[in-house]
């Protein structure tokens, strides 16, 4: 999370909403109020969801841990509650427990409360608000994403993907980080010319499988890895059938965290791609950043 001049009633009075939302804490509907800029009482948000990234990758990624880690703050005693990807992310958006929001697996997106999540209440304050990525899983990516001003929401893919840019469906060739990373830069971008406080959603598909890294990356060496205290053990008469079950050695498993340390070396550039947008628009002091997963590759 950056940046560490936000400070004051402002940004308190922003993290006491967000906290009340966390809680489970219904808000009041809010009256768009006049387009006011972006300052610190009314800072920009810029979240950032990867996919699937387990703990112990941040050697991939070391630009994102030197600006938001090294200068704002590392929480490290955070989780997952329901460690998938469609609950855990309609938690993010709604600020509840899985049983409360209702989206207790990938094929139920359709039962989350689109009236009270973070999008609908920062756009009734009068924020621009943008998503550009993966949204819910099954959600069919012809429906536009509720609450999102502007969008370029993904079929997850990393290659020449499938997005519904603003209404209209149709492929965009390349690598599918670096389009989210491109649509998000123009995004920011329009602060030039509009003055509104900003909301940006920026989820690449990495570090999901297949794992697939850019090409200037797919021959990167990364560090060993030893795997789990957990993958050598013999006995796992008491675990579930799934884990009893299980066929997957220690090199399966390197050959993965191999994959999944590419992928994010290109999540990697885009971070410090944005952080360089945000210097060149005078909006470091303006903006509240925050990277998180939204649950940890099993």
């Amino acid at each position: 999370m950056a940046t560490s001049s936000l400070s004051g009633p402002g940004r308190r009075g922003v993290l006491g909403t967000a906290a009340a939302v966390a809680a489970g804490t219904v808000l009041p509907a809010l009256a768009a109020p006049p387009a006011r800029a972006a300052g610190p009482d009314r800072p920009n948000v810029l979240l950032i969801v990867t996919d699937d990234q387990p703990k112990q990758t941040e050697w991939a990624t070391p630009k994102t841990v030197a600006w938001l880690a090294g200068q704002g703050v590392r929480f490290s005693n955070g989780h997952a509650t329901t460690p998938l990807c469609a609950p855990s992310r309609s938690s993010v958006f709604s600020g509840r427990f899985a049983h409360n929001h209702g989206v207790r697996n990938n094929s139920t997106s359709p039962a989350l409360d689109r009236h009270t999540t973070l999008q609908r209440y920062l756009s009734q304050a009068g924020y621009r608000t943008g998503l550009f990525g993966k949204y819910l899983n099954a959600w069919d990516v012809a429906d536009n994403p509720p609450h999102f001003e502007e969008f370029a929401l993904l079929r997850p893919s990393y290659t020449d993907g499938t997005f519904n840019v603003n209404g209209t469906v149709r492929t965009i060739s390349g690598y599918t980080t670096t389009v989210i990373r491109n649509r998000t830069l123009a995004f920011l971008g329009k602060s030039r010319t509009d003055s509104r406080p900003w909301f940006a959603c920026v989820t690449p598909y990495a570090s999901h499988g297949p794992f697939t890294p850019e090409p200037e990356y797919a021959g990167t060496e990364v560090p060993a890895w030893d795997g789990r205290p957990s993958v050598p053990e013999e006995d796992r008469s008491d675990k579930p059938a799934y884990v009893r079950d299980a066929t997957q050695t220690l090199e399966d498993g390197r050959l993965v965290r191999a994959k999944q340390l590419r992928a994010l070396r290109s999540v990697d550039d885009a971070v410090q791609s944005f952080r360089d947008k945000l210097a060149a628009l005078g909006q470091l002091d303006d903006t509240l950043v925050v990277y998180i997963g939204d649950n940890g590759f099993n």
